[in-house]
């Protein structure tokens, strides 16, 4: 699924369609990257696309979505873990 844009509804009737046709089912869709990265533009691009995931998975019908949260390897866990719960 490729979401460098975001997906719209006519796309997203297609894709419906051809699993509907082909039988397949989803449950959840997932993006895995290092959402803590320490440049800040870096984070926020990588934020920014999580949310057209989250936005394809429900218009995809599924209610789960993957992900890994990542690690910023400048800072101790605990600060880490601080910029998680504010990120």
């Amino acid at each position: 699924l490729d979401l460098r844009q975001p997906l719209d509804r006519r796309r997203a009737d297609r894709i419906l369609a051809s699993m509907r046709a082909t039988g397949v089912g989803l449950s959840d869709l997932g993006y895995f990257d290092n959402m803590l990265v320490a440049d800040h533009s870096a984070r926020a691009r990588k934020h920014e696309f999580m949310l057209r995931v989250f936005d394809a998975a429900t218009m995809l019908g599924t209610d789960a979505v993957c992900g890994f949260v990542g690690r910023n390897f400048d800072l101790e866990m605990d600060a880490n873990l601080e910029l998680f719960e504010h990120a």
